[in-house]
């Protein structure tokens, strides 16, 4: 059974151990023996034999050292001289030469390695040469290290190692240290990258072609609804229009009711439409982000509603807004949707209040918050309001097309951001969207 790399490592820890233990007690002995004793037992030249010893050992100790390190690596190293010949191997050298993995590997103590390499022939003999010309780099100075990756195909095992050069000592080179690392898993490894790689591009096209295709069915869809479907509406309001006018003394206060009704529904039907185009353009808008005055963009978006609340006494309360990064436009239209739904919900108030300002948030983003003391709704229900078509109230209480509030959410998650409520009740509700703040 072959001998393991910590085996063969903790065999040279113990030839080590024993020889500096030696080097000890010859140590102690010269100090213990006056120069008289020395030359009266060993004569005048005892002194310079024992220290001949000491050194020679000391000299033993550190080969030993140096080989149990290089054989404990699993790499193939070499020492070389400045000439390129090689002056010491390790046991993975030896192993990789046994196996003939590759012409410049694995040759005996005292063989010039850069020749060697340089006088390599066949399919390798490019790598070769090319390992020659930066090794010789290294030993002249010219280069403080060299380094190749390079192919080493067995018939039944593809393989690929990295050579390395570094020179020994400071200044001009008194050599070099060889080595060849095996990088097989290595290369596998981005093999395997490059292969997932090409695959993830090819899916991302086929998506990409899916997601083109799909759009231009949402858009011939989209053309479709606001084509094809307004012509019957238009109709269809038309003669309600006529009827109301031409025959309504003739009828009773029970037919008219039926037509007021057919009329209000085909007018929801058209505002459905509309929000829906609108809904659906919003996934493909193009974002124009800048800085915006959010504090003046609320109090603009207010001047839009003075019409509607002329006859209603609202409390409002503005706080402090800081600038935020967003579309101004489509920020609009957020806050245009809060605010219309906070005025809906307080229709049966006689003291409506509506509050707008800013909670904590997360660091690098603002929190904006939309307060007031209406309607409310079953906290147990939050998780619906920003549905298509989802609605916590009747028609008949509230009027609505019920994708105001998903407008809202589509486009903060297109800023990145977050959207969200809280109420309670009759006890009112607050609706919260967060923004990343100015870059100022």
């Amino acid at each position: 059974m072959r001998p393991t790399k910590s085996l063969l490592l903790e065999d040279a820890s113990e030839e080590v151990a024993a020889l500096i233990e030696t080097l000890h007690k010859t140590g102690q002995r010269l100090e213990e023996l006056t120069a008289g004793e020395v030359d009266a037992v060993a004569g005048r030249d005892g002194r310079a034999f024992l220290l001949g010893r000491a050194q020679e050992q000391l000299r033993h100790i550190e080969s030993a050292k140096q080989a149990a390190i290089l054989n404990a690596l699993p790499a193939h190293i070499a020492l070389l001289d400045t000439e390129g010949v090689i002056l010491s191997v390790n046991d993975a050298w030896r192993q990789f030469g046994r196996a003939k993995a590759v012409q410049c590997a694995g040759h005996p103590i005292g063989v010039n390695y850069l020749d060697l390499c340089s006088n390599a022939t066949g399919e390798d003999a490019a790598d070769a040469h090319r390992a020659a010309e930066g090794i010789r780099a290294v030993l002249s100075g010219a280069a403080k290290s060299f380094s190749t990756e390079y192919p080493c195909h067995l018939p039944a095992e593809q393989r690929w190692f990295l050579l390395t050069a570094t020179p020994l000592g400071d200044g001009h080179p008194s050599g070099a240290v060889v080595m060849h690392l095996n990088i097989t898993e290595q290369k596998k490894a981005e093999g395997e990258i490059r292969r997932l790689n090409e695959t993830l591009e090819q899916r991302v096209v086929e998506r990409t072609a899916q997601l083109e295709s799909a759009n231009e069915e949402l858009k011939a869809f989209s053309y479709s609804v606001s084509h094809d479907l307004r012509a019957p509406l238009r109709h269809i309001a038309g003669f309600v229009a006529m009827l109301q006018e031409d025959v309504a003394p003739s009828l009773s206060p029970e037919s008219l009711g039926h037509l007021a009704t057919i009329a209000r529904s085909a007018k929801r039907m058209g505002d459905l439409i509309d929000d829906l185009l609108a809904f659906s353009h919003l996934g493909h808008a193009e974002l124009r982000k800048t800085d915006v005055d959010l504090e003046h963009l609320v109090r603009e978006t207010l001047g839009d509603f003075q019409a509607e609340t002329k006859a209603r006494k609202v409390a409002w309360r503005i706080h402090p807004l800081p600038p935020v990064r967003a579309d101004r436009a489509l920020l609009k239209m957020v806050l245009v949707n809060l605010l219309s739904n906070a005025l809906k919900f307080t229709a049966a108030r006689a003291a409506p209040s509506i509050e707008i300002g800013c909670a904590a948030g997360a660091s690098g983003e603002t929190v904006v918050f939309v307060r007031d003391n209406g309607a409310g709704f079953d906290p147990r229900y939050a998780g619906k309001l920003f549905g298509v078509f989802q609605r916590l109230h009747s028609q008949d209480e509230f009027e609505g097309t019920g994708i105001g509030l998903a407008n809202v959410q589509r486009i903060i998650h297109r800023h990145g951001g977050r959207a969200w409520a809280q109420g309670v009740v009759d006890g009112g509700a607050t609706f919260y969207f967060s923004l990343a703040r100015a870059t100022a």
